[in-house]
């Protein structure tokens, strides 16, 4: 009896230790319909902080412990999925794509919030999702072909070149104009300017371009007039409303993402392999400007035995590399929440010697204490690098001769290497290497720049609120562009119209807006509901332009602003302010008619004090129909 006994407890402690073990639960995660495989899905255990993503395959795999049966797949832009384990070591999961309708909620001015059926004009909507999937690094060209109406117009490939965005085309030929949308980063106007480089073209960043896409919630695209009246002047060119990503109720998330790409050249000019240096057929290694215009190649080896065709359109460029890191970290009770990231994004270009990198720390917060609402947000972020003269690299290049080799670009003392040859042999006459000069004529710029907006709100009574924004947006812009000049060695070929230069530039900005709203609200009766919002708006903007500029050095290799023999120097300052009030009413029909009122009156410190007033009105309604008249399924909203 007693063994027995035993032998049942010990059965007992044997089974349940198996089944006390942790189960391991692999699968792959898909979209609903096409099947296709969803990398980067989040993968949680309930009710506790372990989780995985799945990898480039969809494919993922997870521990857990005895007691946890529920795993979490979440990933932005699909509907959330909740997976009984039930003891199963593999699960596929299916997630459904979050499809929109008229229920959806955009951002429109200044941060108001409404249902797409109750606007009177187009506004489309970005995710997320949409702006990670172009794995772009500026948000501009993460727009591309995905707002209908939107141009954007690329500076170039080169890394940290700027872009432009354009709603509706261009309103003005004033090629000073600015034809560019207003940028608000949750309801604070951002700087988006592009200050290209004095002298020769170097593709300088857009100011947007600082932004990290990975902190993107959402960007709401607003290209009419009804949409944009209440931003009036400064919205002429419509207005790109940007939402940040923000901490939600619940436990902490850790979010990390790493992505690595290359570019290649795939299209390069046509360019003849058969004859070489020289002009009218006649090979001329002393001619800098034909460089394969001259006899065939095959003839220049039988009288230069050592000559050879470079494809140098092929060896001058090198392959371009990007590598991002972001990590961010979200989380909070009912009552705060906060949201931390920080990213690091490293670019290298296909022309040698262009680089740009761009390092972004955001913190922002939410708190609520029954009727007061608090937020805040700051954005660091420094970002820069060496910027190659790119137009003048390629048409450096198309004079090169082909029977020399770019890549080849100095003497081992520092000389220029050219493509002609001089009185001191090979290599020592005329003929700027493009190489050469993207390797020492370097222009370099270092932006820091702070990015930050307070808000409060308040519920004075069920039906009204009073809200207030304070926002900043500053930079510091530093650049310095040197051409060393020549070396004062012997047999130099000069190829500098001055004895080398020094270009010092310091652009700062500094941008202040303040927004106080009052917030009404009233049901009239079961089938009219109407709200407005009433307001006072003020921006103010400084900017400030130092620059100094020396020029022929007196001590070779020496390139600083005490060793030229002439410098100049020159300034530029400008202050102005818009201060505006508004009106917003706007009133629905039972969720189906609605009726959108705005007004804004603006004083601008631009203009003469007798005649700085103006106002902007709006009005736009919207019916939808489908919900009075049943329609064919083929007909959406």
């Amino acid at each position: 009896m007693k063994v027995t006994l035993l032998l049942s407890l010990f059965s007992l402690l044997f089974i349940s230790n198996i089944l006390a073990q942790d189960i391991t639960v692999t699968g792959r995660v898909t979209i609903v319909g096409s099947g296709d495989s969803l990398p980067l899905v989040n993968i949680r255990v309930d009710g506790t902080l372990r989780g995985t993503v799945s990898d480039a395959n969809g494919d993922y795999r997870i521990v857990m412990q005895p007691g946890e049966n529920i795993l979490i797949f979440s990933y932005t832009g699909f509907i959330t999925a909740r997976i009984d384990v039930g003891g199963r070591n593999r699960i596929d999961v299916a997630l459904s794509p979050q499809i929109s309708n008229l229920n959806d909620v955009v951002v429109t001015a200044f941060g108001i919030e409404r249902e797409k059926r109750a606007l009177g004009y187009s506004v489309q909507d970005v995710g997320s999702a949409d702006i990670a999937r172009t794995g772009s690094n500026n948000l501009i060209d993460a727009l591309q072909g995905q707002v209908a109406g939107v141009q954007i117009s690329r500076g170039g490939g080169g890394a940290g070149q700027g872009s432009q965005i354009f709603i509706r085309g261009l309103n003005s030929i004033d090629p000073t104009a600015d034809n560019q949308p207003l940028f608000v980063v949750d309801g604070v106007p951002i700087d988006n300017t592009t200050q290209e480089s004095y002298g020769r073209v170097r593709g300088m960043s857009n100011r947007a371009m600082d932004l990290n896409p990975d902190d993107i919630a959402s960007i709401s695209v607003l290209r009419s007039a009804p949409a944009v009246a209440l931003y009036g002047v400064r919205a002429a060119n419509g207005a790109v409303i940007i939402t940040t990503k923000q901490g939600v109720p619940g436990e902490v998330q850790v979010n990390f993402t790493h992505t690595i790409s290359r570019e290649d050249i795939i299209n390069r000019p046509d360019y003849q392999d058969v004859y070489g240096q020289g002009f009218a057929f006649q090979y001329d290694p002393t001619n800098s400007v034909f460089g394969a215009w001259g006899a065939k190649h095959t003839d220049i080896r039988a009288i230069n035995p050592d000559a050879q065709y470079y494809n140098n359109w092929k060896n001058a460029m090198q392959v371009g590399t990007s590598v991002n890191n972001a990590i961010n970290i979200s989380g909070g009770s009912q009552n705060t929440t906060f949201y931390t990231s920080l990213s690091d994004s490293r670019n290298r270009g296909v022309i040698p010697n262009n680089d740009w990198k761009r390092t972004s720390v955001r913190l922002s917060g939410q708190a609520n204490r029954g009727d007061l609402t608090f937020g805040a947000s700051v954005n660091f972020v420094n970002s820069g690098g060496n910027r190659v003269p790119f137009v003048n690299f390629m048409e450096r290049l198309s004079y090169w001769s082909t029977n020399a080799d770019v890549t080849d670009w100095r003497f081992d003392d520092g000389r220029h290497k050219s493509s002609v040859a001089g009185a001191a042999g090979p290599g020592t006459g005329g003929g700027r290497n493009p190489v050469y000069d993207a390797y020492t004529n370097t222009y370099e710029d270092d932006v820091n720049r702070l990015i930050g907006n307070v808000n409060l709100g308040y519920d004075i009574a069920e039906w009204l609120t009073i809200e207030y924004r304070l926002g900043m947006d500053t930079y510091t812009d530093e650049r310095t562009e040197v051409e060393p000049g020549p070396l004062g060695i012997a047999n130099e070929f000069v190829w500098s119209l001055v004895n080398g230069f020094r270009d010092e530039v310091r652009l700062t900005s500094h941008d202040l807006s303040s927004n106080l709203s009052f917030r009404m609200k009233h049901k009239i009766n079961n089938d009219i509901t109407v709200e407005s919002r009433f307001g006072n708006d003020i921006f103010d903007r400084e900017t400030n332009l130092i620059r100094a500029y020396g020029e022929n050095f007196d001590v070779p290799r020496f390139s600083h602003l005490s060793n030229a023999a002439t410098v100049r120097v020159a300034q530029q300052q400008s202050q102005r302010r818009l201060v505006g009030v508004y009106g917003d009413i706007s009133a629905d029909w039972r969720n189906i008619v609605y009726l959108n009122i705005t007004g804004r009156n603006d004083w601008t410190s631009t203009l003469d004090k007798d005649n700085r007033s103006f106002f902007y009105p709006s009005v736009s309604t919207g019916f939808v129909f489908s919900d009075m008249v049943e329609l064919p399924a083929y007909l959406t909203y």
